[in-house]
């Protein structure tokens, strides 16, 4: 074999070795439309379910709060619900000097999810949808709450907690007794609340608080 055959030999054999080296290193592009298509899915999936939770709530759920007029209100039923009239003071301050509460004597007061109505600095108030500020707070024999005042135990309140309210905005607060009394905190006095009638539908198994 002559010099210029083996050249050409050896030329071709190197070309046939390059194209199979690039061959090797070029690389398949992965096709990544399968596992977007499971991230959509899943996207949806999720939405889905979040819209159907959504639907329960507002359909089902009696204590779900909603915006009224840019107001919280818990459509849930309230013991506190109903009409409620004052009757007569059961405990006054230890310390303070005590103000005159013969104007709230015999005043009636009416607590609902729409309205309250209620007296306040000598003046009948009616608050349409109105915002409550409840509390609940463990209870012993020696809990009174505010101070210098009676506990709420010398009131005829037992148990293991007890429920505190009052309506934004209005510093009068309201102790929950039991289904059929009140006591208000009103010029460093207490006074009791008997309630003249339930709010209509009222079931006694079924109260929130």
């Amino acid at each position: 074999m002559n010099k210029k055959a083996l050249r050409l030999k050896i030329s071709i054999c190197m070309m046939m070795l390059s194209m199979l080296i690039s061959c090797q290193s070029i690389k398949q592009k992965p096709d990544l439309s399968y596992q977007v298509d499971s991230f959509m899915e899943a996207d949806n999936l999720q939405e889905n379910n979040n819209l159907a939770e959504s639907k329960y709530l507002e359909q089902d759920n009696p204590f779900l709060e909603k915006d009224v007029g840019n107001t919280r209100v818990d459509y849930g039923y309230k013991m506190l619900y109903g009409k409620w009239l004052v009757e007569n003071k059961v405990g006054e301050s230890y310390r303070l000097d005590i103000q005159d509460i013969s104007d709230v004597i015999g005043k009636m007061f009416k607590f609902s999810r729409e309205k309250v109505n209620l007296y306040y600095n000598g003046q009948e108030i009616e608050i349409e949808f109105p915002e409550y500020d409840i509390v609940i707070i463990p209870l012993d024999e020696q809990t009174t709450y505010f101070p210098y005042m009676p506990t709420m135990n010398k009131l005829g309140i037992n148990g293991n907690y007890v429920t505190i309210f009052s309506i934004k905005g209005y510093d009068t607060y309201f102790i929950l007794k039991d289904d059929e009394s009140l006591i208000m905190f009103y010029k460093d006095a207490y006074l009791e609340l008997k309630r003249i009638e339930h709010e209509d539908g009222y079931n006694s198994f079924y109260h929130a608080l």
